[in-house]
């Protein structure tokens, strides 16, 4: 099903308003706070510290007889990693004990210099982190289609639009659908949701709608950043053809 010979159109207006690379990998070391912002003054010199991260955890309990009497609570489990931002503020990277997430946000430039960024930045979090497994790789794209003003027609841009209930012809006031499903003969899934983005300045006050395509793996592997790039030339073509095939021709000509 995989058909990495397979091309598609690269677009000078690309759609994608954030792209992300999770790679899971639990750290056999422990880093401080201060190892990691030292170890970032080194190895990643255009970046900016952004914020530090502690992780929480939220514990609700119920009385055993009828429910009537709750108590709630928080647990600090203690600081678990830190966000940096890259200068020209496109880049955001958030390394942490159970891994790391890459974002690169709007405008999206192409595939190449996203993964050659990403891998850079693994390679930092593995140095400092020494994880011995990846537990998950994630490639998500989060898609805007801003139509144009005045536009309502969804099904002109979408190969599975919404539509209302059969002689009920109702106008929208939101859409939201997802579905997950697994790639036959393969070890990864994919998750689709589509929803509509009401108008608003972030859309020029247009109709927008949200396709975020997140493939991704839960089978294990090496850490090693060869077995990895040969992973994600297989997500970037998963990602592409639920692209290409989620779109209309229509909608193309507003990426050109």
């Amino acid at each position: 099903m995989i058909n990495l010979v397979e091309t598609f159109e690269h677009f000078p207006k690309a759609p994608a308003i954030e792209a992300v690379l999770d790679i899971r990998a639990r750290a056999t070391v422990d880093f401080t706070e201060q190892r990691l912002r030292e170890a970032a003054q080194q190895g990643l010199p255009t970046y900016e510290f952004l914020d530090s991260q502690r992780e929480i955890k939220h514990e609700v309990r119920f009385s055993t007889s009828q429910g009537e009497e709750i108590q709630q609570g928080l647990q600090d489990l203690g600081w678990k990693g830190m966000r940096f931002r890259s200068v020209d503020r496109r880049h955001i990277v958030n390394v942490h004990r159970d891994g790391m997430i890459f974002s690169r946000l709007s405008p999206y430039q192409d595939w190449g210099r996203f993964k050659e960024e990403g891998l850079r930045l693994w390679d930092f979090s593995t140095n400092l982190t020494k994880p011995e497994t990846i537990s998950r790789i994630g490639v998500r794209f989060i898609n805007q289609i801003i139509l144009p003003q005045g536009e309502v027609n969804f099904e002109s841009y979408m190969t599975s639009p919404p539509s209302p209930p059969e002689n009920m012809p109702m106008p929208f006031l939101g859409f939201m659908h997802q579905g997950i499903f697994q790639v036959p003969e393969s070890p990864y899934a994919i998750m689709i949701t589509k929803t509509i983005q009401s108008p608003s300045p972030t859309t020029n006050n247009r109709f927008a709608v949200i396709l975020d395509i997140d493939v991704f793996t839960n089978l294990p592997r090496p850490t090693a950043t060869a077995g990895l790039e040969a992973c994600l030339k297989d997500m970037r073509w998963l990602k592409n053809k639920v692209f290409f095939g989620s779109i209309t021709e229509k909608a193309k000509e507003l990426f050109r």
